[in-house]
């Protein structure tokens, strides 16, 4: 076969050469590949020689004494070669078209980096970067620029990068950040690949990479400012990657964050829970995208009787949630997604509640665990909840306890022939939530809220039209 490929190459055939080494590769002997590689070494080569060459080194690579072979042309001995990866990342032309290039990366005990054959390119910042030895190939030179640099220097550090990754930019002090961003963007998703063009440190950006569960954010806002990074600290927190590496796979902080209108206005609340529902589907579409698993990290401002809707929306998915704290303008994690308080319980430590004699189909419920006061104008069977400690001062580590409470509660009202709940609530936002994730859509609960410019009380949501997001439409 050899004599084949020679005859090839002498008539200017390469590409025919190339086809011949795909199908018929094996054929070839370990010195015959050597020889024929030694032809690329110390000179200009023409695309299509490139790519030849680049074939017979993969086939090269393939063989048990790969590094034996590779010592006959590398200069270096056959036990300083440690091992190879491949490498692919995104080209574009002036012309807007793009294609996806590949490498071959060689790492060995020495220092310094090299190109092998081929393409000559500026090593000298994967090199001060990696502080180790490589030699590099590249399928192809055409491509402008170094953002080679960034998917380079990830593999020599760590490997492979993981699918559906890739990686493209010119190293910037611990990160890196690419041209044409959006052509590149457009080719890796024809490809079914996810391009990250930018980071602030590619270390932090492996351990996104790598993980198995992505945290994902949504801060539920009703003014614009800092607080998306406030909240990002409190969720990233024993993280090696935050809000940065997030953004450098796509996601933008209008993607993390849900926006309300400083006062909600009376009507059907519908519309923002179904607006919430399609954020969580958007971003469990971008997890699942990445081949990974997800959890919520929710954050909250606004009406707890909003929130008991949202609650109802999100269900029994991986989330943490979280309150926000005035006195210290910060935010703590509460709990994580847990059962715990969708047990019933006959023991309600926290709550005193009213119960009317005689059956009832029908209940108008208070809710009184915070400051202010919720009240039922007209309502004949009024039933109030209340805290047994001083109201607006539930501690944290209770919430749980106070939501299974509450939950254990509405049961007991079910198993007494209630069949339709009218409730309004005076509750920490995130107990407002939670109970909504333990309710669920199952029972005829309409919920009221309380406007004081109109100084009245309406119906803003019934809980049985809900349905949680992953049903959502969108």
């Amino acid at each position: 076969m050899k004599f084949e490929v020679e005859e090839l190459l002498r008539l200017g055939k390469f590409s025919t050469a190339s086809e011949l080494l795909k199908s018929r590769g094996k054929n070839l002997s370990g010195k015959d590949i050597v020889s024929l590689l030694s032809r690329a070494l110390g000179k200009p080569l023409t695309e299509e020689e490139e790519r030849f060459y680049f074939l017979l080194l993969k086939e090269l690579l393939s063989r048990p004494n790969w590094k034996k072979l590779l010592s006959e042309i590398a200069g270096i001995g056959d036990r300083e070669f440690k091992n190879w990866y491949l490498f692919r990342f995104p080209v574009v032309n002036d012309r807007g078209e793009g294609r996806i290039v590949e490498g071959i990366l060689i790492k060995h005990t020495g220092k310094g980096g090299r190109v092998l054959f081929g393409k000559k390119v500026d090593l000298s910042r994967v090199e001060s970067a990696a502080g180790e030895g490589f030699f590099v190939v590249f399928e192809s030179g055409e491509f402008k620029g170094n953002s080679f640099e960034a998917p380079l220097l990830y593999t020599v550090l760590y490997g492979p990068v993981p699918e559906p990754f890739l990686l493209s930019g010119v190293l910037k002090g611990n990160g890196f950040e690419a041209d044409e961003e959006e052509a590149k963007r457009r080719l890796a998703l024809s490809e079914g690949k996810v391009l990250i063009s930018r980071s602030r440190d590619i270390s932090r950006l492996r351990e996104l990479l790598e993980t198995d569960e992505v945290q994902l954010p949504l801060l539920t806002v009703r003014k614009s400012g800092q607080q998306l990074k406030l909240f990002s600290k409190e969720v990233f927190k024993g993280c090696n990657y935050g809000l940065e590496e997030l953004k450098s796979l796509g996601l933008t902080d209008r993607d993390l964050t849900f926006q309300l209108p400083s006062n909600i206005p009376p009507g059907n609340w519908m519309e923002y829970v179904v607006g919430f529902s399609k954020k969580l589907r958007r971003l469990s579409d971008f997890a699942s995208n990445l081949g990974k698993r997800f959890r919520f990290h929710l954050g909250f401002d606004g009406p707890a009787s909003l929130f008991l809707g949202f609650g109802v929306a999100t269900g029994m998915v991986p989330f943490t949630v979280y309150h926000y704290r005035k006195e210290t303008s910060d935010y703590v994690r509460v709990t994580d997604c847990t059962r715990d308080y969708k047990e019933r319980t006959e023991e309600f430590r926290e709550l005193r509640f009213s119960l009317l004699e005689g059956k009832m189909e029908e209940a108008c419920i208070e809710v009184k665990l915070a400051s202010h006061e919720p009240f039922f104008p007209n309502c004949s069977s009024v039933l109030e909840v209340e805290i047994k400690t001083k109201r607006g001062n539930i501690e944290l580590e209770k919430f749980v306890d106070v939501v299974r409470e509450l939950y254990s509660f509405f049961n007991l009202l079910y198993d007494r022939g209630v069949r339709k709940f009218k409730v309004i609530l005076s509750v920490p936002v995130v107990v407002g939530f939670l109970l909504g994730t333990a309710i669920g859509n199952y029972w005829d609960i309409e919920v009221y809220q309380y406007f004081k410019p109109e100084e009245k009380v309406l119906p803003v949501l019934n809980l049985r039209e809900i349905e949680t997001f992953d049903r959502i439409s969108m």
